[in-house]
């Protein structure tokens, strides 16, 4: 028999698949707010060329998404979900 505490432990958990959508939305997220923040600060700011400034926003961006990508893949070794979603899925769950 079933207690009252397990049913409602029940009633919060993510399947597989919901599981496998917000990891997957993570990751996009990830991968934007390195495409979207500086790596360097203000006062830096003054004091690069514009060069510079690009080469180290394209260095902090590949690092960033090679993070994510690491991220993402030993997630998904642990939970057994797959290789990520396109970016504009949406899931379709009940």
């Amino acid at each position: 028999m079933m207690s009252a505490i397990q049913i409602v432990a029940n009633d919060f958990g993510f399947g597989n698949d919901v599981i496998h959508w917000f990891a997957s939305i993570k990751y996009w997220a990830l991968r934007t707010e390195g495409k979207e923040s500086v790596s360097y600060s203000r006062l830096c700011r003054h004091f690069m060329n514009e060069d510079a400034k690009a080469n180290e926003q394209q260095a902090y961006v590949e690092k960033k998404w090679a993070w994510a990508d690491q991220w993402y893949s030993l997630t998904s070794k642990l939970v057994e979900i797959g290789t990520v979603l396109p970016e504009n899925s949406r899931g379709d769950f009940q």
